[in-house]
């Protein structure tokens, strides 16, 4: 393990001939560490959410089907994925059709 020099700095590393270059490389941490930031990144996906559900088409405001509800859940799940998270489906949303379910799920 490299010591410290009396003034409390680390001595020079080799192939380092100037501050200039560790600056430069505290730099680019910096930069990393900047753009992987936790509140940057949850207020980029807030506001990928917020575009996602105005820009989402849901249709008609009735729904009285449980089909047609699946059917709505499915593109809404599939737009939100798309938006947020910067995908593209390899189906269209609004092709999806739901396969009938025998399941009620407590309807």
């Amino acid at each position: 393990m490299a010591r410290l020099s009396q003034e409390g700095r680390m001595p020079p590393v080799s192939g380092w001939s100037s501050v200039a270059k560790g600056r430069r490389i505290m730099t680019q941490l910096e930069a990393l560490l900047e753009s992987i930031d936790p509140d940057r990144t949850l207020d980029e996906t807030r506001r990928r959410a917020d575009r996602a559900l105005d820009s989402f088409h849901a249709g008609s405001g009735l729904i009285d089907n449980w089909n047609v509800f699946q059917s709505f859940m499915t593109r809404l799940h599939c737009h939100l994925n798309n938006t947020v998270l910067r995908t593209t489906s390899l189906v269209h949303p609004n092709t999806i059709k739901v396969p009938k379910s025998k399941l009620t799920l407590g309807r």
